[in-house]
């Protein structure tokens, strides 16, 4: 999420594959990013309950500590260089921003001018789509070259609704919208179908997600006039990406202070460091007193040895990253989202005729979907109104 959000300029800040582009710099995120980066993230030198957080891993013994003091080898676990600003409490205790009870707004005018967006890429009116795209960004403070970031003419109804797409992740971030537009548009596989219970499981969790891939159940089956979508032709690759997500997981990277190095203390190794003491980032600075600031930020970043590390890859070890944890299977976890989950299916209690309508068909693929089946049987998942069994 951090690498989504374009720079300033509105530009991607990385490629649909991941890689950095127009001079992103990932160690130094915060620096010349879309103004709502600042409204969504904080991040080490960010104001909160008046103070300064900071958001780093350092050793003590064998294991890794984190800022927020958790002790034990759970204190560097699955945490971030950011945390969530938005809509977030700056009254939370330092130490307690997982559990922020806020409440957000439901829906809002700039969903109503995605939506419109959306419903224009759909229907191939591209001018319009972009039209709606950049009264979002306008509003935002983006500067309006280039299309305010969006560049040429859309080149194609699939490249305008995967920039609706990225633009609900951005603009509607953390607003519980994006689970719901991953099942809408079939990112989990394309709609080709995924199934790791028919590719390989081997009772550890484990499976290979390029055989799991266009097995299983698929809505686009090529029957009764329904388009045939396979892995090389789907939902994922018409809107240009590399790949489902199945297959991945959450990612993520932290500050690290001395990695290799045992602090032989729970405290933080740094709190009285008097260059930490001047960086103050408040979420309604201008831009030149906020760029003061991260200037700071980089000469103490620099001083002090800091490394942005990605457990996956890193010394710290996997255990440490965001999906992830203490046993193999754990660290082996990969995005597994099951074709037949994009629609819930009804319960088999309603096929009861004891409990329910024995009468009520279901659409054809829910067998095993909230029952059991068996996963190595294609055919079970490929006809009509199959009924769910009791568990």
């Amino acid at each position: 999420m951090i690498d989504a959000f374009p720079l300033a300029d509105g530009k991607r800040a990385v490629d649909l594959a991941g890689n950095p582009v127009n001079g992103y710099d990932p160690e130094k995120f915060y620096r010349n990013r879309d103004p709502r980066f600042y409204r969504t993230f904080a991040f080490s030198g960010c104001r909160w309950v008046n103070t300064p957080i900071w958001l780093y891993a350092y050793k003590v013994g064998s294991q890794y500590r984190y800022t927020d003091g958790t002790t034990g080898d759970a204190g560097a676990m699955k945490k971030s260089k950011a945390i969530v600003w938005k809509m977030s409490d700056e009254n939370t205790p330092i130490g307690s921003e997982t559990y922020s009870g806020t409440d957000i707004m439901e829906y809002r005018y700039a969903e109503i001018l995605l939506n419109i967006a959306e419903a224009y890429a759909a229907t191939g009116d591209l001018n319009n789509c972009m039209t709606y795209l950049k009264k979002i960004r306008e509003r935002v403070g983006i500067p309006a070259a280039d299309n305010y970031g969006l560049g040429a003419a859309f080149s194609s109804k699939y490249a305008a609704i995967e920039a609706c797409l990225h633009e609900r992740q951005i603009e509607l971030a953390y607003e519980g919208k994006r689970s719901w537009d991953l099942r809408r548009w079939l990112l989990f596989d394309g709609g080709a179908g995924f199934d790791p219970g028919i590719a390989g499981a081997d009772g550890d969790g484990n499976y290979d997600p390029t055989l799991a891939w266009g097995q299983g159940w698929k809505i686009y089956d090529g029957k009764e006039g329904r388009p045939n979508y396979t892995t090389t032709d789907n939902v994922v690759t018409k809107l240009g990406y590399p790949f489902p997500l199945n297959g991945y997981k959450h990612t993520g990277e932290i500050w690290g202070y001395q990695l290799d190095t045992d602090q032989g203390s729970e405290s933080d190794p740094l709190a009285g460091h008097s260059a930490r003491g001047t960086i103050s980032i408040t979420r309604n600075m201008s831009e030149a007193d906020r760029n003061a600031e991260f200037d700071k930020l980089d000469a103490f970043y620099a001083s002090v040895g800091f490394v942005t590390e990605d457990p996956m890859e890193g010394s710290m070890g996997p255990q440490y990253a965001m999906d992830s944890g203490s046993s193999a299977p754990d660290r082996s976890y990969l995005f597994s989202f099951r074709g037949w989950y994009y629609i819930y299916p009804l319960h088999y209690d309603f096929y009861d005729p004891e409990k329910g309508n024995d009468w009520l068909k279901q659409n054809a693929g829910w067998m095993y979907a909230n029952a059991n089946g068996n996963a190595t049987d294609t055919s079970i998942q490929d006809g009509d109104y199959y009924y769910c069994q009791p568990e």
